[in-house]
């Protein structure tokens, strides 16, 4: 937005004015706008991925989410993967080429209230349809009675050109038309509708798993909010015992410390025995350390604990 602003303020300085004073009138103006974009973009982009889906050699726009995905980067013409989907869309044989025309037709009739400018655009698509299929009929036609019924090589040419030329100007049309939908992050108030900070956004969805368990580990009145040190779980003190040693861990020696940080070095009792057993395997499924045949009272480190 506060780009829209500052272009704004040059070409329109009192629209820009009345957008920082929060005239109402003005701001639902450009929500409006943002909506008809989008829908616009969005229609467009359904018969868009009619015309070019699963074609071959073209894998990465084959899912809609994928084509989504890059007709929202920037203009749908400038994408590099749509312009060679395109382009062997209107390479495609005749058949094909109107199959996925009617397709793409079928799916502009399911819109409700499309605006004018993708009408348009199912403007377009009738006109071809009914364009190649006259074209096609009149190469089919048989000559009348009496007349040489061996075919004509130079009309049959003429009409394969015409049909040739007329699936280019179609893919012609369609990147004109394409051209002119302007990026969604350039409309006002697009924030609204999309995130453009994928940084963090990655951040919160893709969890990092070592950090996250060291962090846990070390400091876990982070997640326990309480600061008292007897309420520390024995997995924790273990953890912080855990990096004194070095490859090699012997597990008395590990025991007897366990002992001297709960009760003083007094004699391990049954209870302590158990919750060290118990804080050592939940070590081993977390992956921190394994056992070692080359001594069978000691444990090995997986991990390098390069945080």
């Amino acid at each position: 937005m506060q780009d829209y602003i500052e272009k704004t303020v040059v070409s329109d300085k009192p629209k820009a004015l009345k957008i920082l004073e929060g005239d109402n009138e003005t701001i639902d103006n450009l929500y409006l706008d943002c909506q008809t974009n989008y829908s616009i973009l969005h229609m467009s982009f359904k018969v868009l991925h009619c015309l070019i889906r699963n074609l071959p050699g073209n894998h990465l726009v084959s899912k809609p989410l994928e084509l989504y995905s890059f007709c929202i980067q920037g203009t749908i013409s400038e994408v590099k993967e749509v312009c060679v989907a395109l382009k062997c869309f209107g390479m495609l044989q005749r058949n094909s080429f109107i199959e996925r025309l009617e397709t793409a037709y079928s799916e502009f009739e399911s819109f409700e209230n499309p605006p004018n400018k993708v009408q348009l655009l199912g403007k377009v698509l009738r006109m071809q349809i009914d364009e190649m299929k006259s074209e096609m009929d009149g190469a089919k036609e048989q000559p009348v009675e009496g007349e040489n019924k061996v075919p004509d090589v130079t009309q049959q040419k003429a009409h394969s050109d015409k049909l040739a030329n007329l699936q280019k100007s179609f893919v012609s049309r369609l990147e004109n038309y394409f051209s002119t939908l302007t990026a969604p992050t350039s409309w006002p108030m697009h924030e609204i509708l999309w995130y453009t900070d994928h940084t963090e956004l990655q951040n919160l969805l893709v969890g990092k798993c070592r950090t996250a368990l060291h962090r846990g580990l070390s400091a876990p009145e982070l997640y326990l909010q309480s600061s008292d040190i007897t309420s520390r779980p024995d997995l924790c003190h273990l953890y912080d015992l855990f990096h004194e040693h070095g490859r090699l861990i012997c597990l008395h020696d590990w025991i007897q410390s366990y002992s001297s940080s709960l009760d003083g070095g007094k004699k391990i009792s049954n209870e302590t025995h158990a919750r060290f057993i118990r804080a050592v395997s939940e070590l081993h499924f977390m992956g921190y350390l394994k056992p070692t045949k080359r001594k069978t009272d000691h444990v090995a480190k997986l991990s390098l604990l390069g945080y």
